[in-house]
Parts: structure tokens; sequence; C-alpha cells
């Protein structure tokens, strides 16, 4: 299976992931120290960078210029917003 192909399984696997803590988050309760409106900031984030991500692969299967441009660019995010989940966690000190 082609690599862009999966990265946009994964992307709709995060997007459904992220829907579904959407609908469950008033029964999430944050870590200690965090309101909920961040947690929600975060959330909503995570559902930017799934749909981003899946958008970039599917424009890459297609060829087109902006999935070539858009693809590494949405690896590098859905990155960043994995160190930002570690920080909000309390995982990163």
């Amino acid at each position: 299976m082609n690599r862009y192909r999966l990265t946009e399984l994964f992307g709709w696997l995060n997007l459904l992931l992220a829907l579904l803590s959407v609908l469950a988050l008033p029964m999430i309760e944050p870590p200690a120290g965090m309101e909920k409106l961040s947690l929600g900031s975060v959330q909503f984030l995570w559902i930017l960078v799934a749909a981003a991500m899946t958008y970039a692969s599917k424009q890459k299967l297609l060829g087109s210029d902006i999935g070539h441009k858009a693809y590494p660019a949405t690896l590098a995010a859905y990155l960043l917003f994995a160190l930002i989940c570690y920080r909000y966690l309390g995982l990163g000190g």
C-alpha cells in the first residue's frame, strides 16, 4: 500500500477520534492545573491537523502541486501537535 494512502487513513482515524473526543468533552476531566477550555483548544487543534493531513495526503495521491507542498508541512504539524499533547499532559515537565 502506498505511504500516502496510509497517511490519509491515519488522518481519517485521527479525525474520527478527535470528533469522538469532542463529543465526550463534558465527561472528560482535564489534567490537574488545566481548564476545560484549554482541553477544547487542544481538541480543536487536533481536528485541524487531522483534516489537513487527510487533505494533503489525498492531494499528494492525485499528484497536485498543493499536495507536494502541503504534505511535508502536515507531517511536521502533526509532530508539533504530538509535542503539544506531551507537554499538555504534564509529561514534558
